[in-house]
């Protein structure tokens, strides 16, 4: 693959790791860096220690610990214009039931294709 100029900085939250895997691929290919979390404790270290370059979340839903929608609260709260993407494979997800459907978050439902994937954060981005 083709090495492009970088697109911004994105904090991946799946707790799957083949998913993450493959997630992290398809954004690095795109020009993203990608700084990558299996859980929030983790994704709030990151956060803590790139906050000024973490341009968007993209995060499950669900979560082991805690869930999408709590994390970017929590996120938000170190990074208050952090743009948000949460990713699910369930039809109806926690997010209907957050607060965080009223603000600036977005949704792309898995299985997800990497172009489809890939629109949607810049849509979100820009």
């Amino acid at each position: 693959m083709i090495a492009r100029e970088p697109n911004g900085t994105i904090l991946l939250v799946e707790d799957d790791e083949q998913v993450r895997t493959v997630v992290r691929r398809i954004l690095q290919g795109h020009g993203y860096t990608v700084l990558a979390a299996g859980c929030a404790e983790d994704a709030t270290r990151l956060m803590d220690e790139h906050a000024p370059e973490v341009d968007l979340l993209l995060s499950d839903v669900v979560l082991p610990t805690t869930n999408g929608p709590e994390l970017a609260e929590h996120l938000r709260s170190l990074r208050p214009d952090l743009k948000v993407l949460f990713m699910s494979g369930y039809g109806q997800s926690v997010l209907a039931y957050s607060d965080l459907s009223k603000t600036q978050v977005s949704m792309i439902h898995k299985p997800f294709t990497p172009s489809a994937l890939v629109e949607r954060i810049r849509d979100v981005m820009t």
